[in-house]
């Protein structure tokens, strides 16, 4: 038989007690959307990217303070091995023993010559390795501060 343009049919209605299950999922797939939009997607599209210098990550490596690390950290520098490592802290433990000030034994990486096998190429090599903290001095204004 065939359908006249007047004899369409609805499809029969969902039942009642499907209808909590289908607003479940419906809810369900939003929050998913929702998630998926704003944490997964959203980042890879609209977010800015910032450049990174691969040069610059070199730079950023941790350095050493000779005057405060252990020998382990001394030997981990370029051309220091154990034994040098172990000249520097007895070194520095000497020079603290012999001193009544709590200034740093090293200031700057050419008082690393004094150390028995450690000369200006090796303090070149290592140069760029070291941090030296400048001693805190309470007897004038900091360079960074006004006077009053």
């Amino acid at each position: 038989m065939p359908r006249s343009a007047g004899s369409f049919r609805l499809p029969p209605a969902i039942p009642r007690d499907a209808i909590p299950m289908w607003t479940c999922y419906v809810l369900c797939g939003g929050v998913l959307a929702y998630v998926l939009g704003t944490r997964c997607i959203r980042p890879l599209f609209l977010d800015e990217i910032i450049p990174v210098d691969p040069a610059a990550v070199g730079r950023v490596e941790q350095r050493i303070d000779p005057n405060t690390a252990a020998w382990e950290e001394l030997a981990t520098l370029p051309g220091i091995g154990e034994a040098i490592a172990r000249r520097i802290v007895e070194y520095r433990d000497r020079a603290r023993a012999r001193s009544t000030e709590s200034a740093p034994v090293f200031r700057k990486p050419e008082d690393l010559t004094a150390v028995k096998g450690i000369g200006p190429r090796t303090v070149a090599r290592i140069g760029p390795f070291l941090r030296f903290d400048a001693p805190s001095s309470s007897s004038g204004p900091r360079p960074d501060q006004p006077g009053p």
